[in-house]
């Protein structure tokens, strides 16, 4: 049981990093200012930019080049008053009282809150948020020294010390310099949920994050389907809304994760209903798709399995294990109307073909490649992977002709001459 849930978390990690196709991207700003501390942006940043499903960009108070840390010439991407609408805005510290001196910054600040998913401060960038008043009522941390001062700037907030960082929903704020890695990661495991910000923190090896490491404050239904359950959180939501058939809100990753612990724990019927409410939410949610047919597998509905497994490869046509639990043909002919309704992705299949291609299974590689063909004929790329099956395959002749293709569609390929050449020297 347990090696089967570790394959099951480790499917979850590689879809994440390799094959994830998200319906849209969250756009994160990270604000930089005069004497922004390097780590405070550079590790939340790299953090976000190494998970799919973010658009990273710099903004500043003005389009001029700033220095971090004393040494580094920042060109920001755009300013407070041009970036484009972020959801999420990440507010490191360092030099902080020069933007919070900026009444423009701290109106951003306010009004971005209006709109904006997740504002992160990172160190002494919570005093931005403080400025801008919101961390009243809240819970919040920063450095470690500059606890007493952000507690006196802000007397309706509780400062906590020895907190790696506070999540209370939208506002999350994280202690110094480093504690930003972990505050952005939590911030991924609540949108995307554990996996995700696991597979992050593999790829940036962080070997040493600890999840359990801050406060994390549940919103009212959340915190209701871990007292109550599911159904009785519904039926409490439902009649304090009038029934009126709404959504309560939650965070679509801490959802999913909740629903991972009660499969894990074998608790498979409850984890059914937090997948499908996760989905309901969140239609394009990726990983709850194909947790949802995993859970329907263990209980043995075939059926819904198959229609879980087929809305995840909707998004994420690219994971072979998915392709394999409902039959490469059954994955072919579903491919086959996505391709009639133009909803393929090429990059996808590719990375689909070649895995079947780096498992020795060449035939079924041939057949995913050559769908690739049909559904983009205008593309080089397509007709040189075809050919590299065929290569592989010992169809030379095949492989000629698919290269020769490729070239005549994208001049520039070199790697269609030097597989040809190879090709003429064993001919």
């Amino acid at each position: 049981m347990k090696k089967i849930l570790q394959m099951f978390a480790l499917s979850l990690i590689l879809v994440t990093t390799v094959f994830a196709q998200t319906q849209r991207q969250r756009n994160v700003a990270i604000f930089v200012h005069e004497g922004v501390e390097l780590l405070d942006f550079g590790g939340p940043g790299e953090v976000f930019a190494s998970t799919q499903g973010f658009n990273v960009y710099t903004v500043a108070p003005s389009e001029d080049a700033l220095i971090s840390q004393r040494f580094l010439k920042v060109l920001p991407a755009y300013t407070i008053y041009n970036c484009p609408k972020p959801d999420i805005i990440v507010l490191p510290g360092g030099a902080t009282s020069i933007p919070a001196s900026n009444d423009d910054v701290i109106k951003w600040v306010r009004e971005s809150a209006a709109h904006t998913e997740i504002m992160l401060s990172v160190c002494t960038g919570a005093l931005l948020l403080s400025k801008a008043g919101l961390l009243d009522g809240k819970q919040a941390t920063t450095w470690y020294g500059f606890i007493d001062r952000l507690q006196e700037a802000t007397p309706k907030a509780k400062i906590l010390r020895n907190t790696r960082f506070v999540d209370n929903g939208q506002i999350v704020t994280t202690a110094g310099v480093s504690a930003g890695i972990d505050g952005a990661l939590r911030v991924v495991t609540k949108l995307m949920g554990k996996e995700a910000a696991r597979a992050t923190a593999k790829y940036m090896e962080y070997d040493k994050w600890d999840p359990s490491a801050g406060l994390i404050i549940d919103n009212e239904f959340t915190a209701a389907v871990k007292r109550d359950g599911v159904d009785a959180a519904l039926k409490a939501y439902q009649s304090a809304h009038g029934g009126n058939g709404s959504m309560p809100k939650f965070y679509e990753g801490d959802m999913l994760n909740l629903g991972l612990e009660h499969f894990e724990k074998g608790q498979v019927e409850a984890a059914v209903k937090l997948f499908e409410l996760n989905i309901k939410a969140y239609p394009y949610s990726y990983a709850s798709h194909k947790a949802l047919g995993e859970a329907y597998s263990r209980v043995g509905k075939k059926d819904l399995a198959l229609k879980s497994y087929k809305s995840f490869l909707e998004v994420n046509q690219g994971d072979l294990e998915v392709v394999d639990k409902i039959g490469l043909a059954e994955a072919m002919n579903f491919f086959g109307k996505l391709k009639d309704e133009k909803r393929l992705s090429e990059r996808a299949i590719n990375a689909l073909g070649y895995q079947l291609l780096n498992a020795n299974r060449n035939q079924e590689a041939i057949d995913v490649f050559k769908l690739n063909v049909a559904a983009f004929p205008q593309s080089g790329n397509v007709y040189d992977s075809l050919g590299e099956a065929y290569m592989k395959a010992g169809e030379n002749q095949k492989a000629i002709e698919n290269y020769n293709k490729s070239l005549e569609l994208d001049p520039s390929n070199s790697n269609a001459v030097t597989m040809l050449k190879k090709l003429s020297e064993k001919s």
